[in-house]
């Protein structure tokens, strides 16, 4: 592969405009009912973020094309909102972003890249760093070069936002070797790992090594990993459809069998997320014939239990709280979107605000109320549904791109 198609397949910061060049521009064109009726939402849908001190907010909007544009706004009595971030959607597209301190952000890129040897598409991620007011944008994702062997199509994934450290996370990255030897510049390294990057000056240090067929860390929110999947394959190549997970006990840096999962058939446990202080990985397992969601232990026994499971259809997501992403519930589907919570504070706190919305959030009981005040017990539901959703807690987003290929070697 030519050195002009491995760069070709680069998302790189100047497919990018800073708020410091750039502005968004104010629609003056005349009203279009047809435009408007296919126009996309003005803020991406679950892009809405508080700062980490409360003082202000971030969202993503919509450009001309499949553009976007991260704008973030003040609270403090003068809402005027300001470009941080703009992506052209020439290929690059903003995907989300995520407060790592109160004046900084990390946003995810998207893009279908071409390659020039033989026209396919190429899907690619990459995640950058950058200030509540455009400046200091850094990239984080692991960089190519024209002795890289392959192409990096993973950008990486934050994994701990480590609250207690101003400005770093814990993220997977993806190393390709680079035939560059004979030089500091050269490396073996191969595959993923996980860094601790500070996301203002790029100072790295190194976690856990780059392992090759590892597809996926789990940090218990405190900045410790303990977790790792690997996928199992057959001679030297060939996946077979198997991830095989290993986990670390307290204090340990050993790694323990954990069990497998069958992607092809959905035998086995597919692990989600870990709890420090119950000292348990979260995951899913078939239960007669839907998805239920378990919890297994992490000591020297590791035993599974059932935490929550809906008979009539698949359990399908956690739900997270808190920049240290506590798992607090499980998301799954009816007509609607429902949750379940059983972390005792929350489920205390939302069934106290599901019966205040009854009462007191303009749906009193149905004999009590006037007619313009009466609702059903299904309408108080959805209030909290889309209370509880919007302001207590979000299913994680979905770090599986690994599954679309994380490099590709030509």
């Amino acid at each position: 592969m030519s050195t002009l198609s491995r760069l070709n397949l680069v998302i790189s910061i100047a497919a990018l405009a800073s708020a410091s060049t750039s502005a968004v521009a104010e629609n003056t064109k005349p009203f279009d009912a047809a435009a408007a009726f296919g126009a996309r939402p003005s803020v991406a849908d679950g892009s809405m973020s508080l700062s980490p001190d409360g003082k202000s907010v971030a969202y993503i909007a919509p450009r001309e094309g499949q553009g976007s544009v991260l704008l973030t706004m003040r609270l403090d009595g003068s809402p005027k909102a300001q470009t941080a971030l703009i992506a052209n959607g020439k290929p690059a597209r903003l995907e989300r972003c995520g407060w790592v301190s109160s004046d900084r952000l990390v946003c995810e890129l998207y893009a279908l890249v071409k390659d020039t040897a033989d026209g396919e598409l190429l899907p690619a991620s990459r995640l950058l760093a950058v200030n509540s007011d455009g400046s200091n944008p850094r990239e984080l994702s692991t960089r190519m070069s024209e002795y890289s062997r392959g192409y990096n199509l993973y950008g990486g994934g934050i994994i701990d936002w480590l609250p207690d450290e101003d400005g770093a996370v814990l993220m997977m990255r993806n190393y390709l070797p680079n035939d560059h030897l004979g030089s500091h510049l050269g490396s073996t390294a191969e595959g993923l790992g996980v860094d601790r990057i500070d996301t203002r000056t790029l100072a790295i240090k190194h976690i856990e090594s780059p392992t090759p067929n590892a597809i996926e860390f789990f940090s218990d929110g405190h900045g410790t990993i303990r977790v790792m999947a690997t996928r199992q394959v057959h001679a030297g190549t060939q996946d077979t459809g198997i991830i095989l997970y290993s986990y670390r006990m307290p204090g340990s840096r050993e790694w323990n069998s954990l069990g497998r999962y069958n992607v092809v058939d959905g035998s086995g446990m597919e692990i989600d997320a870990v709890d420090r202080d119950l000292n348990v990985a979260y995951g899913f397992k078939n239960k007669d014939g839907h998805r239920a969601l378990y919890s297994i232990s992490l000591d020297r026994s590791p035993h599974e239990e059932l935490v929550f499971e809906q008979p009539e259809v698949d359990v399908d997501g956690l739900i997270h709280i808190g920049r240290r992403q506590h798992v607090v519930g499980a998301s799954y589907e009816m007509d609607t979107p429902l949750a379940s919570y059983f972390e005792p504070g929350v489920k205390s706190m939302v069934g106290s605000l599901s019966k205040a919305l009854s009462q007191n959030g303009g749906c009193a009981s149905w004999k009590q109320a006037p007619t313009s005040r009466r609702c059903s017990s299904s309408r108080a539901a959805t209030m909290t549904r889309a209370f509880t959703t919007s302001l207590i807690a979000r299913p994680k987003s979905c770090r599986r791109s690994w599954w679309r290929g994380m490099s590709w070697r030509g």
